[in-house]
């Protein structure tokens, strides 16, 4: 396998990761930390960032330290380079702008299983490597990644289906016109890596749409047992039963979780801001009212209108 040493044959068949796809905005920060209290799971955040993020003199880990200073990916990136070799992560990295960048994620995905493309399988190795680096430096059985792209979780599941489970998080259009049409400025230390401006309603919503489709459409080629939905608003409003649910998916015990979740043991390097808190509280709460416009609204549910259907909403 190109770039790869005999080593890496995509790691021990006794691990398995599970990944979060959906939307952004979905939850899926406080989710998957929910989901790192558990002892027999590692939340390593939104992974497919790793590699071309490692080197940047502006990422934070949640840690506290520079992500290329983190003492916890060190030790993972040590670990994938003594079983790949030293052009791993560099190798990674080329492979994550081919298959994790752009709008048209999901055809450059198909095309590749199609063809049999050897930078398919390379990608879904190095990852899978990956994963047995960081299950063996955190000590954990499963790795939670919350990448949310279902291209990633397509080429993953076609290469090895039986190590790899997902979980499609769905929240609702609403809530995501509200949360991305909000402005941040870059602060690093606070976990906003660059500006952010806000996002009109009609886009967010053909992308909410976008995005849930394709994860359909993984869920169409995946096997039952190893895809769960998982409705955000069902979830925060009853987090235990909503966790046991993901516990008996897992194959975990259910009552490992802890609603207190300290984020600076979890090593969490992208994603929503909130990872750079010292702790998170994952309490029943009733869902917040979205500050929408009439007209955000009312662009939303049209152009949502097939998938609330498809839903139920």
């Amino acid at each position: 396998m190109a770039g790869l040493n005999s080593r890496s044959a995509l790691g021990s068949r006794r691990l398995k990761a599970a990944l979060l796809v959906g939307y952004g905005r979905s939850g899926s920060t406080i989710i998957g930390s929910a989901l790192g209290s558990h002892q027999r799971l590692f939340n390593a955040g939104e992974l497919l960032w790793l590699p071309r993020q490692i080197g940047d003199a502006e990422c934070y880990c949640s840690c506290g330290d520079l992500l290329g200073e983190c003492e916890f990916w060190g030790a993972v990136t040590k670990k994938l380079v003594e079983t790949c070799g030293r052009d791993a992560m560099s190798k990674l990295r080329q492979l994550s702008e081919q298959f994790d960048s752009g709008r048209w994620t999901w055809l450059r995905a198909r095309r590749a299983i199609a063809a049999g493309s050897a930078e398919a399988k390379d990608y879904a190795a190095l990852n899978f490597a990956l994963y047995d680096a960081i299950s063996e430096t955190a000590g954990a059985e499963i790795v939670v990644d919350t990448s949310k792209l279902p291209a990633r979780a397509l080429l993953l599941s076609h290469a090895e289906a039986s190590r790899f489970r997902v979980m499609h998080l769905i929240r609702g259009h609403r809530a995501a016109i509200a949360s991305l049409k909000k402005k941040y400025s870059k602060d690093p230390r606070a976990g906003v890596p660059q500006d952010l401006g806000g996002r009109g309603a009609t886009l967010t919503s053909l992308a909410w749409l976008k995005w849930n489709l394709e994860c359909e459409a993984l869920a169409a080629r995946m096997a039952e047992p190893d895809f769960q939905r998982i409705r955000y608003e069902e979830l925060i409003t009853d987090p235990k039963r909503g966790l046991s649910g993901i516990a008996e998916f897992l194959r975990i015990e259910p009552d490992g979780f802890s609603t207190r979740i300290d984020l600076r043991a979890q090593h969490i390097f992208a994603g929503n801001r909130l990872r750079m808190q010292t702790s998170q509280s994952l309490e029943p709460r009733k869902t917040l009212p979205e500050n929408l416009t009439q007209r955000e609204r009312l662009v939303g549910d049209a152009v949502t209108a097939l998938g609330r259907w498809y839903y139920g909403w």
